[in-house]
């Protein structure tokens, strides 16, 4: 519900204006879930990591889509959505985390990454690149989200710079 807020500090040393020493504010509570939208190419660390942790919280709704490009379908399961959100169900997220994945056969269209520059243009839903190895996301600077990419690509070196070794 409604409720005000105050807040109010004790006079320190010789202060000599004590009208500044509190505040009141109206502040509204109420119970939303943040609905999340996750996207990736293959079940990573990243993304088993992020999913499972979305899922845990209760102020989460997460669906997922994985993709799986090599098999040629989408992972199934709680939470897992078959395709990609249409136009009006994709309006519903407040966040989407896009992994690693790109424009690849089996991955995303192009109209799909139009969708989701609308849905951060439009809506000002919130957009979390999170790259991985295989380097899918250098596609995307072919794409209506080329403008929402947060790096400039190296087009010599389009994987990055790294060792797959652990250590």
């Amino acid at each position: 519900g409604e409720v005000k807020l105050k807040l109010t500090v004790p006079k320190t040393g010789a202060e000599r204006y004590l009208d500044n020493n509190a505040l009141e504010a109206p502040l509204s509570v109420r119970k939303e879930q943040l609905r999340v939208l996750v996207l990736e190419s293959y079940p990573r660390w990243e993304y088993r990591y992020l999913r499972n942790a979305l899922e845990r919280d209760p102020g989460v709704a997460v669906n997922c889509v994985l993709f799986h490009p090599d098999i040629g379908k989408a992972g199934v399961g709680r939470g897992y959505l078959p395709t990609f959100p249409k136009d009006e169900e994709l309006t519903k997220f407040d966040v989407v985390f896009v992994g690693d994945i790109g424009t690849d056969k089996g991955q995303l269209t192009v109209e799909q990454c139009a969708a989701l520059q609308k849905l951060v243009r439009d809506q000002a839903g919130g957009l979390v690149f999170m790259p991985g190895l295989r380097g899918y996301e250098s596609s995307l600077q072919n794409t209506p989200l080329a403008d929402l990419l947060p790096v400039m690509w190296d087009d010599a070196q389009p994987r990055g710079w790294g060792s797959s070794t652990p250590g």
